[in-house]
Parts: C-alpha cells; structure tokens; sequence
C-alpha cells in the first residue's frame, strides 16, 4: 500500500479527473433517467435572471466550494481552520445522518490536524472531500438516479481542481471550477446561440413568431385575446402560461433551459387566438393528463372587524380573486376566492403586507392559515377536491 501511494503523482490527479469527466459525460449523454419531475436546479435557473445565475454560479459558488474542499491544499495553518468550518457546513448539507456527518468530520480533522505523513495525509484528504462535494450537490437533484449517474463529474471536477491547485494554484481551481459550471448551462442553452434562431409560421388565424433568446434577456408575459407576447420563458413555462385555466392544474416537467421569445398576432380580431395546439407540435412537446386527489383552499372573509371594508360601489370579486391566485402561488397550493362575497363592496386589502405574511410561512400551510385569519380577518378553508392534472413534457 505504501508503495503504491509513494508512486503516485499529481500528474495522476489530472488524468483520474479526465476519465471521470469523460464517463460522467458519457452517462448523461447515453444514460437519461426517467423522471416525473424536473430537478431543482432547473426549477431554480428558470427563475433566475442571466446575470445572476452568471454571479452566482460561475463566480461566488465556485469560490466558496473551492475555499471549503481545497484550500487546504495550500497547507497553512490559519487555512486549514477556515477549511474546516466551511468543510463542516457542507458535510451539513450533504447528509441528514448526523452520525454520517459526525464520522466525516472526525476523519477530515484527524486528517489535517493529527496525520503526519503528508503523502497519505493528502491522498486520503483529497478522496474525502471529493466524495462530500459530490454529496453536497445531491439538493440540485429531484431524482436519486440522476444525482448517482452525475457522481463522476463531480469527482472529476474535485480531481482536476485539486491538480490546479497543486501544480498552478488556487485561483486556477476557481477559474476552472466557474468555466465548467458556465459551460454545462451553455451546453444546455441557458446562454442562448450565436445565432438565435427564429421560426416564423402563420396560418388563417394568426401569424407568429419564435426565437431563441440567451438568460439575460427580460422575462415579460402578455397573453390577450388577440396578441401574445412571452419573453425569456423555455418552451415548457411558456406552455404552462398558454393553457393555464382554473378548471386544471398545469405542472411544468421541462428540463430544457433554452428560453425562447414568443409573438402571436391574430388577423382576424373578433376570434380569440387559438396558438397552443401548434405550439406543442412546433416545439415538441408532451401533455400527460390525470386526476388526482388535492387540497383546495377557499379564501372568504371570517371576521370582517379585522377585515376593514368601505361600502362604496365596486367588485370584490375581482379583488379577491387576484388575492386569492396571489395567495396560492405563495403558498403553492390551489387557493380559489369564495364566489358568494357581496360583488357591491370594495375591500380595501393591503395585499403586499397580506403577501409577505403568506411568503413567510411558504412552506407551512396550516401556520399560513392561522395567521392569515388572527392578523386580517381572512379564512382559507380546506377541502378535498379530484383536480385535472396536465403535465408537461420536452424532448
């Protein structure tokens, strides 16, 4: 054992790292797991902006990531403590287990701190970290079989990183680490094309217009009865927005990040523009339809002495409606306003503090409701309803 760590050299790390890239490659190019939801991190890149993805992504993360899994490499010892904290905190993040995280943090400061032959002391180091990287990015990932088949890119990244480091140096990992991650969401066309090209087709009804736009462009939606005009939304998200309706639920499942722009102009202004069922051919694409069971929410007033309201002539209808749609996609759960309000009353609401109170509790419904009705006088009453699920799938 001993000779074989004494044989290796850095050299080795660099060509480990290249045949990881390479079957990592290889599996996702040949290897795609079926998936019935989207991973989360493109849930998360189609709502951020180009450049903040671009700051995020490929300039603070990999600095951060490289600071906590090979600064150590630099081996000094006020480096060594800042690597430990940040290293902890990942292990953090990559296990629920606090015995798994307990047993990798014993290992990592027995390591660094106690180990005195260097050669091992930074073989057995760099193996560690390596794995706990590619662990730290399984919250990107909604399936487990497509985190598994991403481990060897991760591992070669941490490789090839940890050879700049010991041959270069430490700005060279972060550079590196930044161009790959900027290169994998060009390849995905987060970017946009050189080109960007655009399709135009029409037909007796409308003529329309599509184009491939790059993340830095500015999302808009406008969809009218005879004009439609969507910006920066891939070719899933701007279907979702064509076929939305109450009567259904409409669930993106698009995994593809190129963002288009859309332009739909009717010829004929008497009929309302009929565009999605040559759109899904146009850009090929899937709805799956079934029923499901959910939880619905009904918004209506419970105790109107919270709710204060003026008497003068207008629709609470439309108010509560737009509250009530607000409300469900803050607390992502199906919110319909309650339909026997009285429509001769204005309700004064103050819905951007009505907003942040249900921002805040996103993720805990029950909560949301409680403080919805103690501070403003609001109910959202539960009840079990079969809804029509439409999901949406690109190729």
């Amino acid at each position: 054992m001993q000779k074989i760590f004494n044989s290796l050299k850095p050299y080795s790390l660099l060509l480990a790292g290249g045949l990881l890239l390479a079957a990592g490659i290889l599996l996702s190019v040949f290897f795609t797991p079926i998936s019935n939801s989207p991973e989360r991190i493109v849930f998360a890149l189609k709502s951020y902006s180009g450049w903040m993805a671009l700051f995020f992504l490929c300039l603070l993360s990999p600095a951060i990531e490289e600071t906590a899994f090979r600064l150590w490499l630099l081996n000094k010892k006020w480096i060594k403590y800042l690597s430990c904290c940040l290293f902890a905190l990942f292990s953090l993040g990559s296990s629920e287990n606090v015995f798994f995280v307990a047993g990798v943090m014993i290992c990592y400061i027995y390591l660094i701190f106690f180990l005195k032959n260097k050669k091992y002391r930074q073989i057995l180091l760099i193996a560690l970290t390596s794995t706990i990287f590619s662990l730290a990015h399984i919250g990107n990932f909604t399936n487990i079989v497509s985190f598994y088949a991403a481990i060897p890119c991760y591992l070669g990244v941490s490789c090839v990183c940890c050879w700049l480091v010991i041959r270069w140096s430490f700005f060279a990992a972060i550079i590196f680490h930044g161009l790959w991650n900027f290169c994998i969401l060009g390849i995905n066309g987060y970017w946009g094309t050189f080109n960007n090209e655009k399709i135009i087709f029409e037909n007796s009804s409308y003529t329309a217009t599509i184009q491939r736009v790059s993340a830095f462009t500015t999302q808009q939606s406008l969809i009218e009865k005879n004009t439609i005009k969507l910006n920066r939304y891939t070719a899933s998200s701007a279907l979702s927005l064509l076929i939305k309706d109450g009567q259904f639920d409409v669930i993106d499942n698009g995994e593809n990040l190129a963002f288009f722009s859309i332009s739909v102009t009717s010829k004929d202004t008497t009929v309302p523009i009929d565009f999605a069922a040559d759109y899904i051919k146009q850009m090929n694409l899937r709805i799956d339809t079934s029923v499901v069971e959910k939880t619905v929410y009904i918004l209506t007033v419970a105790d109107t002495s919270l709710f204060a309201h003026a008497t003068a002539q207008g629709a609470a209808t439309t108010t509560f409606n737009l509250l009530a749609e607000n409300i469900g996609e803050r607390t992502n759960n199906i919110v319909r306003a309650d339909t026997t309000l009285e429509t001769d009353k204005t309700f004064n609401i103050d819905l951007v503090e009505i907003l942040k109170t249900a921002n805040r509790f996103s993720q805990d419904p029950d909560k949301t409701t409680t403080l919805l009705q103690q501070k403003y006088g609001l109910a959202l009453i539960a009840q079990k309803e079969l809804r029509t699920q439409l999901t949406i799938f690109d190729f």
